[in-house]
């Protein structure tokens, strides 16, 4: 009788005593690595890669390499990529070659070559032959208009003594003033020919310039294109779907997906730290609750939503593994935790 009375007295200690009790959810998680980037080869031939995210389940990046119609191309994944396992980030996976794109990229550059002469030309070319014309013209128009000067100063003189008509003096005077004119037009077109082409044509020349220097630069931006690069370091994997050319799966960090019951929903915020327990109890690793998806599903006869935990440097971890683990929630009262205990 007295046993009985101490065990009661504790229990009511117990449930008075204003503490809180520790909650873990065990569940069994699947690992999968956090990116995962896919090169893919469609039906029609076209080549794809996908960055799929499945921490957040979403697909990050999708590029597709368009071909031109009738294009005789080549795809060929380096052999220094098929002889190891391991990939890093920025690693040149695969070359695409389209003799078509070259063609035209080398054409380009010979177009853009000789508009930049023609500019040149326009500008500043080779005109000492011209200018030195020019100077001479000027130089003959300036004696022409001094010998033309002298005669209708001698006729001005005659004139003043009545031994010719004034019309003679007229005549000259006409002639020197024509010397005069052709001066300041031999030295408008010395101006021009030192000038240049006019604005108009340079400012066209510039205007197809700048044309094929983006079309251009739009063709190198397709070529670089068909250069496959690496966006993430990992593990070069095997995918057995006939559609994909080359996996290859992120090495730095994981994630874990596991179900947890509807019931423990109140329980996780996000945060959580997740442990996983290798055998005979030994800690093997531990993460963080990155992601809780607020939808319900049915498993196996009972309604669980799904939670993502990540994992930095997961070494000895792989892909498709299922392990158990435990996420460390928040504390329960005494009454919730022998709530829970008797469910």
């Amino acid at each position: 009788m007295v046993r009985w009375l101490v065990i009661a007295a504790a229990l009511l200690l117990v449930l008075l005593l204003p503490f809180r009790i520790p909650y873990t959810i065990k569940t069994i998680a699947k690992v999968q690595p956090r990116r995962e980037w896919l090169v893919v080869r469609a039906e029609d031939g076209q080549i794809s890669t996908h960055l799929w995210n499945h921490q957040s389940a979403t697909l990050e990046r999708v590029t597709v390499t368009q071909m031109l119609r009738g294009d005789a191309t080549e795809f060929q994944i380096l052999p220094g990529v098929l002889g190891s396992a391991e990939v890093a980030e920025g690693d040149t996976i695969a070359i695409l070659h389209s003799a078509d794109l070259v063609q035209a990229i080398a054409a380009l550059q010979g177009d853009l070559t000789a508009a930049r002469g023609s500019l040149l030309a326009l500008s500043t070319g080779e005109k000492l032959p011209m200018i030195e014309e020019a100077q001479h013209q000027i130089e003959h128009a300036v004696v022409m208009a001094q010998e033309q000067k002298r005669v209708a100063e001698r006729l001005a003189e005659l004139h003043a003594r009545q031994l010719v008509p004034f019309q003679e003096y007229e005549l000259a005077l006409a002639t020197q003033q024509a010397f005069e004119a052709n001066i300041a037009v031999a030295r408008s077109r010395l101006a021009s020919i030192q000038t240049g082409a006019k604005k108009e044509e340079i400012a066209a020349m510039e205007a197809q310039i700048a044309a094929l220097e983006k079309e251009l630069a739009a063709l190198q931006q397709k070529a670089e294109g068909y250069l496959l690069r690496s966006p993430l370091s990992g593990t070069r994997i095997q995918h057995f779907a006939s559609d994909t050319l080359l996996a290859v799966a992120e090495t730095g960090s994981c994630i874990l997906t596991m179900p947890v019951r509807a019931r423990d929903r109140s329980l996780l915020i996000g945060g959580e730290e997740v442990t996983i327990r290798a055998s005979e109890s030994r800690i093997s690793r531990k993460g963080s609750v990155v992601f809780i998806n607020p939808m319900l599903e049915l498993l196996n006869g009972e309604q669980v939503f799904w939670v993502v935990a990540r994992l930095e440097q997961p070494t000895g971890l792989i892909s498709g593994l299922f392990v158990p683990c435990e996420l460390k929630c928040k504390s329960l009262s005494k009454w919730q935790y022998l709530q829970r205990f008797m469910e």
